[in-house]
């Protein structure tokens, strides 16, 4: 294509007033209004008319939805467990922390300064690195599903009760119920 001088192209030597355009993919010419608008193109339009690019957006939805999910799970975990993959992760993390410092500072203030978020983190790390097994039942009332890691004593992190979320909320409004002094 040759240069935009607003909607007419200069090619080859002659002016050319643009009001049509070949999918790329049926090889059909059609106007304008078939194509849907597309800013990073030159002509301002896509290559695929719309009904091709439903066609092709159709397709590629029908094969993801035809993969299989815990073989793309394990691939993921074991691509992430290598030891290059983890170190460019790392890198990634310590720049976008070097870069936007005010980002993170508030964060650090709340979780990493209170007695609370060393405790979450050191359990939330535990956890992660397979130190500590989270069950899937409530100690309190059994129930199974998600449960929370409760702290009695912040000063003891990796002694938790796990709890279902409504058994956490009546601990913790039992706590605030009892007379401080």
């Amino acid at each position: 294509m040759g240069r935009k001088i607003d909607d007419l192209y200069l090619e080859n030597q002659e002016l050319y007033l643009l009001q049509q355009r070949k999918c790329s993919r049926c090889l059909e010419i059609k106007e304008l209004s078939a194509f849907p608008f597309q800013k990073k193109s030159a002509t301002g339009y896509a290559g695929l008319c719309r009904k091709c690019s439903y066609q092709r957006n159709k397709a590629a939805i029908q094969r993801r939805r035809e993969r299989d999910p815990l073989k793309e799970l394990n691939y993921k975990r074991e691509y992430q467990s290598r030891p290059e993959v983890r170190g460019k992760v790392r890198e990634r993390y310590v720049q976008s922390r070097t870069s936007n410092p005010e980002k993170y500072k508030a964060k650090e203030a709340t979780q990493k300064q209170s007695e609370k978020g060393k405790a979450r983190n050191a359990l939330r790390n535990a956890v992660h690195a397979g130190k500590i097994v989270k069950p899937e039942k409530c100690e309190q009332c059994k129930t199974i599903g998600n449960v929370e890691g409760h702290h009695p004593d912040y000063s003891k992190p990796l002694e938790v009760v796990w709890l279902c979320r409504p058994c956490h909320r009546k601990v913790h409004w039992k706590e605030n119920q009892q007379p401080t002094g």
